[in-house]
């Protein structure tokens, strides 16, 4: 399990939650926790936290959120080159995590933080 830092009290944790369901931004809450927004991001990815907001820049389209909650989407499965591999292993490494863990947590804050242009600039 990877070390979460001791400012992530269980008291932290529910003011993050509240301030996102309150609707204030990334950039808020992690001005009002004292840390930055890529720490809160990373931290809570690694606590399953989602910062994701309710509607979508795609034409409101939401989550199928029924499904989302019973478990019922199907797994996605990704075979991506050998090189994306490579370079994947090395910053797993890094981090002293696993490959997997870390392609879900990248893939998890692009679509929960929905960066899709950022990260592909198109």
């Amino acid at each position: 399990m990877p070390r979460i830092s001791r400012r992530y009290t269980p008291a932290v944790i529910a003011e993050i939650q509240h301030r996102r369901r309150s609707g204030e931004s990334v950039e808020e809450i992690a001005a009002a926790i004292g840390t930055t927004p890529g720490a809160l991001r990373s931290t809570c990815s690694l606590l399953r936290i989602s910062l994701r907001t309710e509607s979508s820049p795609n034409g409101g389209a939401r989550l199928d959120s029924f499904k989302l909650a019973r478990g019922e989407l199907e797994p996605l499965r990704i075979t991506p080159s050998v090189e994306t591999r490579a370079r994947l292993r090395i910053e797993a490494v890094k981090r002293g995590i696993g490959v997997e863990e870390l392609a879900r947590d990248v893939l998890t804050v692009v679509a929960e933080d929905q960066i899709f242009g950022a990260v592909l600039d198109r």
